[in-house]
């Protein structure tokens, strides 16, 4: 059980990452592109999703940078789906696995109640 679970946890995993660098580099090439401070604002701009996704929100990197309605929609849109959506995704993915595990269950059972049933016969 413990593999199986370790398995979705590292899907899930994939599955942030892959959030979080689009949602970095769509932060880096929309708002926070700097030419002349490039290197910094880049890793700025892959610590400000996680960061928001833990609590420490900073209103004004979104909107202190380009056009102020894309840094506000970037922002919800990172919000909701690094919330809800994935937090979502790894309820789904552990009752998947539960599903999984105990159907095999049942059917153990099954094949030993036979094999108990025909010791019996025997």
């Amino acid at each position: 059980v413990w593999t199986i679970l370790t398995k979705d946890v590292a899907r899930f995993v994939l599955l942030y990452l892959t959030f979080l660098v689009s949602f970095a580099l769509a932060l880096y090439g929309e708002i926070l592109y700097d030419p002349d401070d490039a290197a910094t604002e880049l890793q700025d701009a892959f610590l400000q999703p996680v960061g928001t996704w833990l609590g420490g929100i900073q209103y004004g990197v979104f909107l202190s940078f380009g056009p102020k309605w894309f840094g506000v929609v970037l922002f919800v849109v990172w919000v909701i789906l690094s919330t809800v959506l994935l937090a979502n995704l790894l309820i789904a993915m552990m009752n998947q696995t539960f599903s999984d595990c105990a159907s095999r269950a049942r059917k153990r059972w099954i094949l030993e109640r036979l094999r108990f049933t025909r010791s019996i016969q025997s």
